[in-house]
């Protein structure tokens, strides 16, 4: 489990402490189940949803990128959840037709992305890869709106790659880039903006020479393979006229598509910033989520900062790109983004969430107090605001007794663990409340795309916009 004290494993019996990650792998696992298959069920039908499935479906069975009609054009550029966004929801509903196995089944694989990298990160860094598989769902379960996985749109997916690609860069540093631009091109190409940031900090803060400069050109060269697989699959299957109206449009899409926020930072003042927080769906937030999403990342940032030495040391990464990466979206969320939907935050929430898990379980930070505070960070995750405020009374109390060591590290464990599962199973008994949404489209199973699918899957008629 997480060590917040020195000499964990040491102190306590292997075999108990061998026993007690499986019982609590094993119970965690089968909330993680319950909660996600109730979260399937409850889910109205949502309109991202259908078009990243049929896409997607369409792009794995015959490589049309293509939802029509709800979407113009083969690879139209308002199709902007990738094929990395819905493996699982693809597999799931080609085996089965049914959107409640398609939900479950991509929550699933983005579960097993996440267990492949933690696979690679501790064999790079020698970390404990129970520890890591272990937290592995309930990381993606305390990220905000984590249910865009169960509707595999790309937010979630794709930044679980760039997250674990920040860590690969400076062990296999092609791999990294490949990653990189593979999670912005087929994923979310809002990753452009931390990738982007990342990069260019980590540039001067090395030397700049002759020899960087060409480091950089090959870089750019590596990072954008993925693009042009991407542009030569839009030209073999619409033709080179349409992949340049493409390109076109892409580039009409970014500066002038309202959520960008290019028009934002063009009629930029401290007025417009406070209008569009009022007029999105900011004012409609619970303080739990206006406190991790505002908040949070400025912690995130003070107790990283204070501990960049212990974990560039560990994990060969340096914090202050890491930082550029996260803030660089943050800021476009919270200054530039006009609609400030909530799904927009997993681009810096993930990392948030991934980074400060990945330094307790590689006790990659200076003190026992800084472990506490970053542990309480992470429970500013957790759903309810009398649960953070009970978990934290408890675990700075318990910080502040003079027990030994041992003790202290046992209670301490023991208080996350079953926070966590508390957390869980909150969430759980609030899903069950809730009415289930009834899932059975006998249509769809002809095809996704097809006139009478969608008419019986959306809530709206697609051809007036009216509510049904």
């Amino acid at each position: 489990m997480i060590n917040f004290y020195s000499f964990t494993e040491e102190d306590i019996n292997k075999k108990i402490l061998l026993a007690l990650k499986i019982a609590f792998f094993s119970i965690l696992n089968l909330m993680v189940f319950n909660f996600v298959y109730t979260n399937a069920n409850i889910l109205n039908t949502f309109e991202d949803e259908i078009i990243s499935l049929a896409s997607n479906y369409n792009f794995f069975t015959s490589l049309n990128f293509d939802a029509r009609p709800l979407i113009p054009k083969n690879y139209g550029v308002g199709l902007t959840s990738g094929p990395l966004s819905a493996i699982g929801g693809v597999l799931g509903w080609g085996l089965s037709k049914s959107f409640l196995v398609a939900r479950v089944s991509n929550f699933y694989y983005v579960f097993l992305l996440q267990i492949i990298f933690s696979y690679f990160l501790a064999k790079q860094y020698k970390l404990n890869l129970k520890n890591l598989i272990i937290f592995s769902s309930i990381q993606i379960l305390l990220v905000p709106w984590w249910i865009g996985s169960l509707y595999s749109i790309g937010e979630v997916a794709s930044t679980i790659i760039f997250v674990n690609s920040l860590f690969l860069f400076s062990k296999n540093k092609n791999l990294s880039l490949i990653l990189f631009g593979s999670c912005v091109i087929y994923g979310k190409f809002l990753l452009i903006l931390p990738f982007t940031a990342f990069y260019i900090s980590n540039l001067f803060m090395s030397k700049l020479d002759q020899k960087k400069i060409i480091s950089v050109f090959k870089d750019f060269l590596i990072f954008t393979v993925p693009f042009f697989i991407w542009y030569a699959l839009i030209i073999l299957k619409s033709g080179l006229n349409n992949f340049l109206l493409y390109i076109n449009e892409f580039v009409g899409f970014i500066f002038y598509y309202e959520d960008s926020g290019f028009e934002s930072a063009r009629q930029f003042s401290l007025n417009l910033i406070l209008n569009q927080i009022q007029e999105s769906e900011v004012p409609d937030w619970s303080s739990a989520s206006l406190l991790r999403i505002c908040i949070v990342p400025i912690l995130f940032g003070m107790i990283v900062y204070r501990n960049k030495e212990q974990i560039h040391h560990k994990f060969e990464v340096k914090i202050i790109p890491i930082l550029f990466s996260v803030y660089s979206t943050y800021l476009w969320f919270w200054l530039l983004s006009p609609t400030k939907y909530i799904r927009h935050t997993k681009h810096f929430t993930i990392i948030i969430i991934f980074i400060l898990f990945y330094s307790l379980i590689a006790e990659a930070v200076n003190s026992d107090f800084d472990k506490l505070i970053i542990t309480s960070i992470i429970s500013l995750f957790f759903s309810d605001i009398v649960l953070i405020l009970i978990f934290n009374i408890l675990i700075y109390s318990l910080f502040f007794i003079k027990l030994n060591k041992k003790t202290k590290n046992f209670m301490m464990n023991i208080l996350f663990s079953g926070f966590l599962i508390l957390n869980l199973g909150i969430g759980l008994n609030e899903s069950n409340t809730k009415e289930r949404v009834d899932l059975n489209f006998p249509a769809c199973a002809d095809g996704l795309t097809l006139e009478k699918c969608f008419s019986s899957y959306l809530y709206y008629d697609i051809y007036t916009g009216e509510k049904k």
